[in-house]
């Protein structure tokens, strides 16, 4: 039961990696907001398995003289899951200001007997990820991964999806993005797939459909097994995210938000 909720819960994230480097369309001016706050909920079939919440600090963060956005991601277990099998994540990351690209990126996971602390600095002038990890109360032996070119991690490429235009975007586009994540480097694609209304918890809209395009693995078997709702208005609020999994179908949803920068607070 760990492993699905920790699952899902990445899912609230999983349109993040969008920056379309084929296309290469995004916004002037930021769609987020300073202050932001986003509150999701976590399910598996007709089950309400936990809640999730974004936030973007309200101020910026100094980082090795670098002036950042500080975004945390927590996640937890509620109801009669929680009882029996508690969660309580958290995953957060500074991110340059000015390049948009990820500079430090932690995590605490605590999923009942697991638990893990990681510390990861990018250093892009080098092109080196320093990662350090405290697994189960014990010491790991730092590890150090080397890339090439522009590198996106799970908070950074949040940020770069709500500032992509996908108004100009047509049914069929695909982009590619490269990203890190839990020690691994994926080419991830997207597959635009047009607008569509789409009755959400924060109300019926139209939105942005999108399609990750993800390797073939034993987790998200099938074809398009992804499937994601963005808020086709200025905001651009990742409404929902739909998956079937190895174990089922999965969901996150937008059940809240409050500090956006175009429009009102919105609580259930």
């Amino acid at each position: 039961m760990r492993r699905i909720f920790l699952f899902i819960t990445c899912l609230a994230a999983m349109d993040a990696f969008t920056q379309p480097h084929a296309i290469g369309h995004q916004s002037s001016v930021n769609r987020f907001n300073q202050g932001e706050e986003l509150s999701f909920e976590l399910g598996y079939g007709w089950f309400a398995l936990g809640k999730a919440q974004l936030v973007v600090a309200d101020e910026l963060h100094q980082y090795e003289q670098a002036e950042c956005y500080k975004v945390d991601i927590s996640g937890r277990t509620t109801g009669i899951l929680g009882a029996f099998s508690k969660v309580d994540d958290t995953w957060g990351g500074f991110v340059d200001v000015n390049s948009m690209l990820p500079l430090h990126a932690y995590a605490d996971l605590n999923e009942g007997k697991y638990q893990r602390k990681e510390d990861i600095i990018y250093d892009h002038e080098e092109g080196l990820i320093t990662v350090d990890m405290i697994k189960k109360h014990r010491q790991r032996p730092i590890i150090k991964h080397e890339f090439e070119g522009e590198l996106y991690d799970l908070i950074s490429g949040y940020l770069k999806v709500r500032n992509i235009d996908f108004g100009v975007l047509e049914k069929g586009d695909t982009v590619r993005f490269p990203a890190f994540y839990d020690g691994i480097f994926y080419d991830f694609g997207l597959l635009y797939d047009g607008q569509e209304k789409v009755k959400s918890e924060v109300g019926k809209l139209t939105a942005h459909r999108v399609i990750p395009i993800i390797p073939e693995n034993k987790i998200f078997p099938g074809t398009n097994p992804i499937i994601a709702w963005i808020s086709a208005d200025a905001n651009q609020l990742p409404l929902k995210v739909e998956a079937d999994m190895f174990f089922g179908h999965a969901y996150v949803e937008l059940t809240g938000y409050k500090n956006i920068k175009y429009g009102p607070d919105f609580k259930q």
